[in-house]
């Protein structure tokens, strides 16, 4: 008797995490979309969390491409674990991920985990052109 209760216990809670945290039909795209006061500029949102491991390995790379695009690029960061349902919201299943914006508020790249300080450049600069190009027209 005691066995099925436990089994039932767990397909339960299995059951709320799935609902709370999102599960594998959570659509992936421009699910949260940019936050309304950053539409207008190039914009990078972390999602991260205080006592992720991977999180802080960012944190060099993070804060030296802050100084290198001081005022042409916007950083946010939202530790997922203060903001319950930001990761579902965003269609985030691992952390620390990286959703790069356009200047019009478009997702334009993701990626969830590490990621190679080159190919945030590559995707900045990206974007920052396409800025200029559009500014220009």
């Amino acid at each position: 008797m005691g066995g099925k209760r436990l089994i039932g216990l767990v397909l339960v809670l299995l059951l709320v995490a799935m609902v709370y945290f999102g599960s594998d039909d959570v659509r992936r795209g421009p699910v949260g979309g940019l936050p309304a006061d950053l539409v207008g500029r190039v914009t990078v949102l972390q999602l991260t969390a205080e006592h992720c491991p991977s999180c802080r390995d960012m944190e060099p790379v993070v804060h030296a491409l802050r100084e290198q695009y001081e005022g042409r690029v916007h950083f946010r960061d939202i530790d997922v674990f203060q903001r319950a349902g930001t990761a579902t919201v965003y269609g985030i299943q691992t952390i620390p991920a990286f959703v790069f914006y356009d200047r019009q508020g478009q997702e334009r790249h993701r990626h969830e985990g590490i990621l190679d300080q080159a190919v945030m450049v590559k995707w900045l600069e990206e974007l920052l052109a396409e800025s200029i190009g559009s500014e220009a027209g």
